[in-house]
């Protein structure tokens, strides 16, 4: 009777243990894919802020060259040479 109940309580302990490590190798898994996930929103928003710049850059070259070919006069320039140095 007595070996019975140790065998048990060895099965039920082995049982614990090892859905303890599923369980630990499942978080390790989710938090890895959630950094991962996280490392892709930080590039994606950079790539989104540079695209942003380069945007306004252009607006302001092109604001610039327009004033500039409807004037003549050069103080239109300056945002074109301001956005033309970034």
């Amino acid at each position: 009777m007595r070996f019975y109940f140790d065998k048990r309580v060895l099965i039920g302990f082995t049982i614990t243990m090892l859905v303890l490590l599923m369980l630990g190798i499942f978080s390790y898994h989710s938090t890895q894919r959630l950094m991962d996930a996280s490392n892709l929103e930080t590039h994606a928003s950079r790539v989104m802020n540079t695209a942003e710049r380069v945007v306004k850059a252009m607006i302001d070259m092109e604001s610039g060259q327009r004033g500039f070919l409807i004037t003549g006069t050069e103080d239109f320039l300056e945002p074109y040479y301001d956005a033309s140095s970034h």
